[in-house]
């Protein structure tokens, strides 16, 4: 077992390179502010999950996605489907760019919008 937790977390807090991912998919990212805090979310978000339709309007929506979008809060947007994804981890490693390996298929097979929160950690 290791006996050092920072040097765990180097290796396991690594983000998976976006070559190794689903093109569809992108990652939106969000602070909430919280009694406690400011909470850190990560928005996978399949094509699919995006609404169809432009709000207030009948056309829909043409535009093209960009891989890492970071302008208009996911909270403000309207997906068909939402899931939270909590990771195991013990509050003492990985983080949402480590678990997208895991993340963006989950995302892309459910055709929803996952919420993966960045969790607070001991020190």
């Amino acid at each position: 077992a290791p006996r050092n937790l920072g040097a765990l977390r180097t290796v396991a807090d690594l983000k998976v390179p976006r070559f190794l991912l689903h093109r569809d998919v992108h990652v939106e990212h969000q602070t909430m502010e919280t009694a406690g805090g400011p909470m850190h979310l990560e928005w996978v978000v399949p094509e699919r999950a995006l609404p169809q339709q432009a709000p207030g309007g009948d056309a829909p929506r043409r535009r093209r996605l960009l891989r890492f979008r970071r302008r208009v809060a996911p909270a403000e947007r309207r997906y068909r489907r939402v899931m939270l994804y909590m990771h195991g981890g013990a509050f003492t490693l990985c983080t949402p760019g480590s678990l997208r390996g895991s993340t963006f298929p989950i995302a892309r097979a459910a055709g929803a919008a996952l919420c993966v929160p960045q969790y607070r950690r001991p020190p």
